[in-house]
């Protein structure tokens, strides 16, 4: 049965992937790290209330890179939490 289960990850795996290269972010995962060009190109979220995201831990932040959205620490782009687009 876990094998079953395991599987079914990998699939949805594949397809979040697959779904991400169309948007240039195919690397972007939790306990991933974004890109330092990536995260420089994007934009500090400051209004995370208004945006509906939660609030972001000490020494991380929401940042704005096309229309996604990245909490990742500020000193290591380790990476926390996505809201990706569907655009």
């Amino acid at each position: 049965m876990s094998m079953q289960r395991h599987d079914n990850d990998r699939r949805n795996d594949r397809y979040d992937n697959n779904r991400h290269d169309n948007y240039g972010h195919r690397n972007w995962r939790k306990g991933g790290r974004i890109d330092r060009s990536d995260w420089n190109r994007g934009r500090r979220v400051n209004d995370w209330q208004q945006r509906r995201l939660q609030r972001p831990p000490r020494g991380y932040e929401w940042r704005q890179v096309d229309n996604n959205y990245v909490l990742a620490a500020a000193a290591t782009g380790l990476i926390a939490a996505l809201v990706l687009s569907n655009r």
